[in-house]
């Protein structure tokens, strides 16, 4: 294109075929800017449902007001200040959108409506692919800069308001979620390092070197950003009405007697009955009589030697309170030692299970071990020595129609054998146990823990009595569907195992496909045998 003399004709044409190159270069498909279009429509379409969602946060904040105004009034009065900041923000882009359409022919920026389409529908622009009326406004008029400021100055608002407040600042929670939050979030309008280790200006990549329609669908996208991160800050305000609250997950009924447990004949026996809250996952710091005492699943456990006669103690429950501050809640009791009353008790509960070893411990307060005489009615069979017994139940010796069986006991005496008591126990057979996918015990699951999973387990899980029941799944069918394609069929597979022909099919697992796992048989102990009729498994990948 240079090189050697040229006429001024030939400078002419080879100056028009570069300006017709930079032209060409400069062409965006008509495709590219109906995608654009399209992508505006869709940010159109989120910021409505977003206003809806800030707009019911906002009706729960009116609603606790009303019911608890003492607790609410100040992430109300925070909450209104974050909608101030939304409004302001997307008031400003609203301009600037109307700014550039004004640039580009005002009422004509975009199509006419068509015969019977709503007022005010969103339509394409007329000049989708105008390049340098904005490009000039942005760039040399200076308005690109007071875009980006208003960009982060907003997002720095938002996020200042949070981590400004002391309330929300010593919740670990916060720090923990917020903190990289504020780094993803997509409100934010910073220029961009190179390869070569210089910067790409945002306003360049963004304002200056799109066609209109790709600068128009990015502001609507900064507004949908916008009402994102004013909709994740509404819901941490909300959630702080009740963060101060403690949180309890179990309840139990709870008989306090109010003068010890042992009654003499004639006298009331007089108890305060209530339904107690606590916090299973939360291990208390707990004392009695100064000393700590073991503490499993929020509930304490005071074990004492005890000897005749009145027994008091006292002590505390150290609770943690929201703010991380301990305060103490002390407590008294007292209980009475005794002796001659036979105590027959269920080492794990008042159920003996058929096909189960059934472990008791049978004692006679004031009286040796050895002398005490253990009797069972029919069904039951008792096998031990000296207090420590192991119970089985026959159900072909069972009565019909029995449900119980009574466990007495007797002993021997100078002057005899005496009956000193019995207990009634309820006859049961033992649940069914529960079959899970690997470790997934959800509805569920990740498509890596889909992938990875090898083996079918079951078990009676960790609320059954007893422990160390081992069952082993023995076999199963397995049928997979996924959300587009045919379903796959495995059935009559022996044994636990996840075979390789399975595995490489729930490799391939992706988000909305169904696993389905049935006709589910578990070897379970020597006595019980063979389970079928196992609940199924189903599994939905997420």
């Amino acid at each position: 294109m240079s090189g050697g003399k040229m006429s001024g004709r030939q400078k002419m044409i080879n100056m028009m075929y570069l300006v017709l190159i930079a032209l060409l270069a400069l062409n965006v498909s008509k495709e590219i800017l109906r995608a654009f279009f399209l992508m505006e429509v869709s940010f159109e379409s989120s910021k409505r449902n977003l206003d809806e969602k800030n707009n019911a946060i906002m009706k729960t904040f009116e609603s606790n007001m009303k019911d608890q105004a003492a607790k609410t009034q100040k992430w109300y009065d925070k909450a209104k200040i974050v909608r101030g900041y939304s409004k302001e923000f997307c008031d400003y882009i609203n301009i600037t959108r109307a700014k550039l359409e004004e640039l580009n022919g005002g009422d004509h920026a975009r199509k006419e409506l068509e015969q019977g389409q709503a007022k005010g529908t969103l339509t394409e622009l007329t000049a989708p692919d105008q390049m340098e009326k904005h490009a000039n406004y942005f760039v040399n008029e200076g308005h690109g800069k007071e875009v980006q400021a208003k960009v982060n100055e907003t997002r720095a608002k938002f996020i200042t308001l949070l981590h400004t407040d002391p309330d929300i600042q010593k919740l670990p929670e916060f720090k923990n979620k917020w903190a990289e939050y504020e780094k993803a979030t997509q409100l934010r309008a910073e220029d961009e390092h190179g390869q070569e280790g210089g910067k790409h200006s945002w306003i360049s990549m963004t304002l200056e070197h799109s066609p209109l329609a790709g600068v128009m669908t990015m502001l609507d996208k900064l507004q949908t950003d916008c009402k994102n991160l004013e909709s994740d800050v509404l819901n941490v305000l909300l959630s702080q009405i009740n963060a101060q609250d403690f949180k309890f997950d179990a309840l139990v009924a709870k008989v306090i007697p109010t003068k010890g447990t042992m009654v003499t004949v004639g006298d009331q026996y007089e108890a305060e009955i209530l339904l107690s809250a606590y916090n299973s996952k939360e291990n208390h710091k707990m004392s009695v009589n100064g000393a700590t005492i073991e503490v499993k699943d929020g509930i304490g456990i005071y074990k004492q030697t005890s000897s005749e006669g009145l027994k008091k103690f006292k002590g505390e429950i150290s609770v943690l309170q929201p703010d991380g501050s301990q305060k103490p809640y002390p407590f008294e009791m007292e209980y009475m030692g005794f002796r001659s009353s036979a105590i027959i008790a269920a080492e794990k509960m008042n159920v003996l299970y058929i096909g189960l070893d059934n472990p008791l411990k049978i004692s006679v307060p004031g009286f040796p071990p050895e002398n005490v005489i253990p009797s069972v009615t029919a069904g039951c069979h008792l096998s031990g020595t000296k207090g420590s017994y192991i119970a089985t139940i026959d159900p072909s010796l069972l009565p019909p129609g029995t449900k119980t069986v009574t466990i007495s006991a007797s002993v021997k005496t100078d002057k005899g054998t005496k009956m000193m008591g019995g207990v009634l126990f309820r006859v049961k057979n033992v649940p069914k146990p529960l079959a899970q996918f690997g470790t997934i015990t959800t509805a569920m699951a990740k498509a890596v823990q889909v992938a990875n999973t090898g083996l079918i387990v079951c078990g009676l899980g960790p609320e059954f009595a007893f422990e160390g029941l081992n069952y082993i799944i023995t076999k199963y069918s397995l049928v997979y569907s996924p959300k587009k394609g045919d379903a796959k069929f495995f059935t009559g597979i022996t044994g636990n195992q996840v075979r390789s022909d399975i595995k490489a099919v729930l490799g391939g697992a992706r988000k909305g496909d169904l696993i389905s796992i049935f006709g589910l048989e578990a070897q379970g102990p020597a006595k019980v045998g063979i389970v079928k009729g196992l609940p199924s498994i189903v599994l939905a990948v997420e």
